[in-house]
């Protein structure tokens, strides 16, 4: 994980890609009050393979490069906002959003259930209707 860091300042390298990053940046300078501090690459779940007997230093490095990572988890008040950022989001991102808000209310029952977002730079056919009935938060930039 990345952070928490100021919102509005974004690191050097996460695991977005550049035109991930770019949505990114669209949306901040769009928003620049939405968020108060953020998390970037934020680890959750069990990777495929796992085997807890390695090593950590080689067993971190598996859950980093095979594990689920948050893009991005907004943080403002008390709310808490999980972030995919995808190019022509489909329903990949919407399938994203649900395990990882299942796994990070798990990994933290004491917290309320996190909002959700996708943000993307297209508007895919049946997202925007999905969405609304899921709760998911759309933003195209």
């Amino acid at each position: 994980m990345i952070g928490p860091a100021h919102y509005l300042q974004i690191p050097n390298h996460t695991h977005l890609s550049e035109r991930e990053l770019a949505i990114w940046q669209k949306f901040t300078s769009l928003f620049p009050e939405r968020f108060t501090t953020v998390a970037y690459d934020y680890e959750l779940g069990i990777p495929r393979n796992y085997d807890d007997t390695r090593p950590e230093n080689y067993a971190k490095h598996h859950r980093y490069l095979g594990g689920y990572k948050i893009d991005v988890i907004g943080y403002k008040t008390d709310v808490e906002t999980i972030i995919e950022i995808k190019h022509q989001a489909t329903s990949k991102a919407l399938g994203e959003v649900w395990l990882y808000s299942e796994v990070y209310h798990k990994e933290n029952p004491s917290k309320e259930m996190p909002r959700l977002m996708i943000l993307t730079d297209e508007e895919m056919p049946h997202m925007r209707e999905i969405c609304e009935a899921e709760a998911v938060e759309l933003v195209i930039i």
